[in-house]
């Protein structure tokens, strides 16, 4: 980086991190145990659909505790993709670089996005305050841009479609 910077965002943004997998763990744990008859399984299974393009539907009858309907199926997923894009918030390139506005830490700030709005369209208890407020902890090297919640409000959340849809349903309605 430049002179002066330092990797000071770099135990926040972990902390951040390490939280939100934490509370996604537990809510794929406490929905998935209704649809699922080993969740963990059914998630480490799940890199099939992604690597070899296996049928979601024939992953879920194997791993359904019973047989589910297709708006159970459809909850499963979800459940399943929330529970890799929690992987994919640990991807390596994310915290080898000099600031947390780098593309690399956005990238996986991308990923927990997307972790809290499928926890939001499963009907989860939001962690999107306390993830926040964790984050907070993070200051940029680029004083400008604040500090790690500035950047996921200002940088990642816009990026998301179902922010922009939110954004946009909301446009005509006063507060």
């Amino acid at each position: 980086g430049e002179p002066g910077w330092n990797q000071e965002w770099r135990s926040p943004l972990r902390e951040a991190m390490n939280f939100l997998r934490d509370e996604a763990a537990r809510e794929f744990e406490r929905v998935g145990r209704d649809l699922l008859a080993d969740v963990w399984e059914a998630r480490n299974a799940y890199i099939r659909v992604m690597l070899d393009c296996s049928n979601r539907a024939e992953l879920i009858a194997q791993h359904a505790r019973q047989q589910l309907t297709n708006a159970e199926q459809d909850r499963a997923l979800a459940l399943l993709e929330m529970q890799r894009n929690a992987l994919l918030m640990f991807t390596s390139c994310g915290w080898f670089f000099n600031d947390i506005s780098g593309i690399e830490p956005i990238q996986i700030l991308k990923y927990a996005c997307r972790v809290i709005d499928l926890m939001d369209h499963l009907g989860m208890p939001s962690p999107r305050k306390e993830f926040l407020q964790i984050l907070a902890a993070a200051r940029s090297n680029r004083h400008e841009l604040g500090t790690g919640a500035d950047i996921y409000r200002i940088l990642v959340e816009p990026a998301n479609p179902s922010f922009r849809l939110k954004s946009e349903s909301f446009a005509g309605v006063s507060a």
